[in-house]
């Protein structure tokens, strides 16, 4: 049979306080029921005490004035057991039972003496000498019923206090029971809702004792199961699109390559201008680079393989690569894109290629939010310990529904979207000491990548070969 923890503590607690309650009840109710008999035998003793030494004749006024005090019945008996004056009637039968009453020497008790039964009423009867010597006896009668209505008046008191005593312990029992109970059933309810999976929370309700801790840790319990699951599930998505993007990449790799070498080909046979003024080669070779950059950064999700050391870079080719690789792609949307570089702000990044990537992907992002007639803008500034550089469109910005977990792997509100975009970059920008964070300023949705400014500025761009020529032609492009 079971036989819950909660009733063990407090049945147990119950059942000692009620038992101590009531022996306290019983103990204070026969005291008070000894204090009343003492008081009433002592009252009585100063009565006998006065009848029994007294020299004056014991007639019938002064019985029944002695009964008015005493509350107890007299009866005189001569020496050869006649009665005389009394303040009660005795037959024959009743007399033959005085006759037979014991002589004492003292009222020691009320209740000590003969029982008699005198006029269908009961008495306890107690015979005192006289010190006269004239060998009457007084016969003490004291009514049975009021000695019991006495020992009632003494004893109720204690007895009704113990008792409303208990019933209130019994009533603030059972809610104390019904109240944890119904803590405690919350708390297994939860967990019940765990072992199916349900990951939800209760509230934490009561006083803030063992019950509320114990809440409140189901409920962080519940919550770290929760992210748990989720993170098996972004897990899972993972490997699975790991698996199908193993199925596709040595493909896709062969077609990207043959296309470039193709072109590069096409270059060589054709002879095209190196003036700066046709770069649409240029540009389409890079962006099929840039292509294969994103097949194998999407085939290295998860733990990171890399073949080859990163190449650190500037930040300000960063920005002039992007806008020189997506221009066409911001000419054929129809939206503006400008580029905004704050003199003597620039800083090194340990891997120029995953930084670049990173703001192709934002800006990419911007140009598709921005929509026909709208404008994206590059700007790269500084503060006093950052160097920041901002994506901006006047696009509606994020929907609410992720909104909140926009950095998050595969959060995205693109129909065809993937949602590893805008995780990717703020891992990269993580990678390189700073962070990425997204914001609503009039009416632009701003992405900031932010770098410690760890490096001087003012780069050789001898040390970047053919970036440092990429930025000359960068600015007669958006001069």
């Amino acid at each position: 049979m079971r036989f819950p923890i909660r009733n063990q503590i407090i049945l147990t607690f119950s059942l000692i306080l009620l038992a101590a309650i009531g022996f306290l009840s019983a103990t204070s109710a026969w005291l008070a029921v000894r204090l009343q008999e003492r008081v009433m035998l002592q009252h009585l003793q100063d009565v006998t005490s006065t009848l029994e030494s007294s020299t004056f004749p014991l007639t019938a006024n002064v019985l029944k004035q002695m009964k008015g005090l005493s509350g107890a019945d007299f009866v005189v008996l001569s020496s050869d057991g006649t009665p005389g004056v009394a303040t009660v009637d005795v037959d024959q039968a009743e007399l033959q039972q005085i006759r037979g009453a014991p002589n004492v020497g003292g009222l020691q008790a009320i209740s000590s003496g003969t029982t008699l039964e005198i006029a269908g009423e009961t008495y306890f009867a107690s015979h005192l000498l006289r010190t006269d010597n004239s060998g009457n006896r007084l016969l003490v009668l004291y009514p049975q019923a009021n000695w019991v209505a006495a020992q009632r008046t003494a004893a109720w008191p204690p007895l009704a206090i113990g008792a409303a005593t208990m019933a209130f312990m019994s009533i603030a029992t059972v809610w104390l029971m019904r109240r944890l109970s119904r803590r405690i059933e919350n708390v297994r309810g939860l967990f019940r809702g765990i072992s199916r999976g349900e990951f939800g929370e209760v509230p934490v309700a009561g006083p803030d004792d063992e019950i509320a801790d114990l809440t409140r840790s189901a409920n962080e319990l519940s919550r770290q199961l929760l992210a748990m699951q989720q993170s098996l599930k972004q897990t899972e998505r993972m490997q699975l699109l790991a698996q199908l993007a193993g199925g596709l990449a040595h493909q896709l790799r062969n077609d990207i390559t043959g296309a470039r070498l193709a072109m590069q080909l096409h270059g060589h046979r054709c002879h095209p201008t190196t003036d700066g003024q046709d770069e649409s080669l240029s540009v389409a070779l890079r962006q099929l680079k840039l292509t294969e950059e994103h097949v194998n950064r999407f085939l290295s999700l998860g733990p990171k393989h890399q073949s080859s050391q990163p190449v650190p870079g500037s930040l300000q080719d960063v920005v002039e690569e992007t806008a020189i690789l997506l221009q066409p792609t911001a000419e054929h949307a129809k939206v503006r894109l400008d580029v905004e570089i704050e003199s003597g702000c620039d800083v090194d990044v340990r891997d120029f290629d995953t930084v670049r990537t990173a703001v192709v992907n934002l800006t990419m992002n911007a140009i598709e939010a921005a929509g026909s007639g709208g404008a994206v803008t590059i700007a790269l500034n500084h503060d006093r310990d950052n160097c920041v550089l901002e994506v901006k469109d006047t696009g509606s910005g994020p929907s609410p529904e992720v909104a909140e977990s926009l950095f998050d792997p595969f959060v995205t509100s693109k129909p065809e979207g993937v949602g590893l975009g805008l995780a990717i970059a703020h891992q990269t920008a993580a990678d390189e000491g700073g962070r990425l964070s997204w914001t609503r300023d009039e009416g632009q949705t701003v992405f900031q990548m932010r770098f410690p400014n760890a490096i001087a500025t003012g780069f050789d761009d001898s040390r970047f070969g053919t970036r440092g020529e990429q930025r000359r032609r960068s600015q007669k492009l958006f001069n």
